[in-house]
């Protein structure tokens, strides 16, 4: 396998109503998920970072999209970074920010920084502003540094700032605490993040520890509390271990206990989490498990109680077959107001890549999807129903000359659904896909991608078609970024039939 340089992530979050975190309350049924990848160029220290995610109300079909790109280079002692952001949401429409951001390591772990962004369109005016910011970090002496910025929104007419110190006890134990209002992510673009950007009655602090027992034993320990205005709305403790007795075999625990307010209702509520993680590899085999438990109370009684399990494991069978598997369960238990709600997804899949003939490239994957939300989530109007269903698919690539690489895809569902979520009557669903892919390598590090598909509900006996165009730039020789238009009114996620696919997206992609 070739080595991959950078990072890459994904992840896929079930939120029922009343899911309380540490300064995170959820007020509605959602879903959540999106992609990250950062991946350095050159020999300076530069990176590209791009990251893309989607949050859907299941309450009201009220959706938020947010995608953003940076790009990372050190000129020196000059550290320069540009970068894009693009926010839409349903109640405002799109907007589309560019941030720039310079820095300049006056000495070392003493830098300083100023930075600034601005809205370069939007569907709403009430959207747009221009923020500027200063900022540094600085070494106080061999064991004490502190860091921090402040900046200005000119249209709100808003400050943020956050102030942070990190204090080395020892070369094994170090001590850290931070305090912000306002949040701003790198290079300026953070208001596409869809967070609240700039309110200064919110803040948050942050103190905690972490040692080095020995070279295999680390433990940490944090306390978060949360305010708005002069209200406490949450306080949390956390702890964990963690532990690699061998290059084989590597362990992890956690547990947080603490109190979050209902910013809702106003009433409080007690949460006790606990987590515990296991890896072990060898050879070509690698085996991770996962388990989380959350138990949240109201001040009447009412409580709500979570378990999440995650497992995944990889096999190389042969030069030429890999087998993968993984499987992700979240399964609640509620009483009262709060409503019971589960979630299981799992796949088992094979890659095939003869060595002997690198052009041709296979994936076959069976996969298992219920989603079972909470009997208080709207009716199928508002977007949300329950299902289960059964998923094979089979996709195929060969490379026809250099430049030109065709494709094709088949899927094939089986599954049960429900007209909304409150109904426990399923029936049958059935669907299949077909598409037909071309890739073309225009010109040097540059791609281009056209896309023909078809979708097929057998019971309503109703067929769709579509289309959707692409275009890539390679980082490298492992992972290319890019975006296009989907002119089909359905993806290639057989899990989501419904027609409200269509539009622009970001994508990123890994090969090994």
């Amino acid at each position: 396998m070739t080595n991959v340089q950078g990072r890459l992530g994904a992840y896929f979050q079930q939120r029922d109503q009343g899911f309380a975190g540490e300064g995170n309350y959820t007020a509605n049924n959602e879903r959540r998920y999106g992609v990250s990848a950062d991946i350095p160029i050159g020999d300076a220290g530069g990176a590209v970072t791009a990251k893309a995610t989607r949050v859907d109300n299941l309450d009201t079909s009220e959706s938020t999209t947010t995608a953003q790109v940076d790009v990372r280079q050190t000129f020196g002692a000059l550290e320069a970074g540009l970068g894009i952001g693009y926010l839409n949401t349903t109640a405002q429409g799109a907007k589309t920010d560019v941030g720039a951001e310079l820095a300049y390591n006056i000495s070392e772990g003493t830098k300083a920084r100023v930075f600034g962004q601005t809205t370069i369109a939007a569907d709403d005016p009430g959207l747009k502003d221009t923020i500027l910011g200063v900022g540094g970090s600085a070494k106080i002496n061999e064991k004490l540094t502190a860091d921090g910025e402040v900046s200005y929104a000119l249209d709100a007419q808003q400050v943020a700032a956050r102030l942070g110190i990190d204090y080395a006890h020892s070369d094994r134990t170090n001590f850290y605490g931070a305090y912000e209002t306002g949040f701003r992510t790198n290079t300026g673009t953070g208001s596409s993040s869809g967070a609240k950007v700039f309110d200064p009655t919110v803040g948050k602090v942050t103190v905690g520890g972490k040692t080095r027992f020995t070279d295999s034993l680390s433990v940490f320990g944090e306390e978060h509390l949360v305010h708005e205005g002069f209200g406490i709305t949450g306080l949390t403790h956390s702890y964990g271990v963690n532990y690699t007795p061998n290059d084989n075999w590597s362990l992890s625990t956690a547990v947080e206990v603490g109190n979050v307010k209902d910013v809702v209702t106003g009433d409080d509520l007690r949460r006790i989490a606990a987590s515990g993680s296991v890896g072990f590899s060898i050879d070509d085999s690698k085996i991770g498990a996962a388990l989380e438990y959350r138990s949240d109370t109201n001040a009447m009684g009412q409580d709500a109680r979570t378990w999440l399990a995650k497992a995944n494991a990889t096999y190389k069978v042969d030069p030429n077959w890999r087998l993968s598997a993984k499987i992700a369960a979240f399964i609640s238990d509620k009483n009262g107001q709060l409503q019971n709600g589960n979630f299981i997804d799992g796949d088992i899949g094979a890659a095939y890549r003869p060595i002997d003939n690198d052009r041709l490239n296979a994936l076959f994957k069976y996969r298992f999807y219920a989603d079972l939300p909470s009997d208080t989530v709207a009716n199928a109007a508002n977007g949300a129903y329950k299902q289960r269903s059964h998923i094979l698919s089979a996709d195929v690539a060969f490379d026809v000359a250099p430049q030109i690489t065709l494709g094709a895809k088949y899927g094939l569902k089986l599954g049960q659904r429900t007209v909304d979520a409150a109904s426990n009557d399923f029936y049958s669903s059935t669907a299949h896909l077909g598409v037909l892919r071309a890739d073309f390598h225009v010109v040097k590090n540059w791609d281009a991608l056209l896309e023909g598909r078809i979708l097929h509900h057998q019971e309503s006996q109703q067929t769709k078609y579509g289309a959707l165009v692409g275009v890539y730039r390679h980082i490298g020789d492992n992972f290319k970024i890019g975006g296009g238009y989907n002119f089909s009114t359905f993806s290639d996620d057989l899990t989501n039939t419904d027609a409200n696919a269509s539009g622009w997206f970001i994508n990123a992609i890994a090969k090994f």
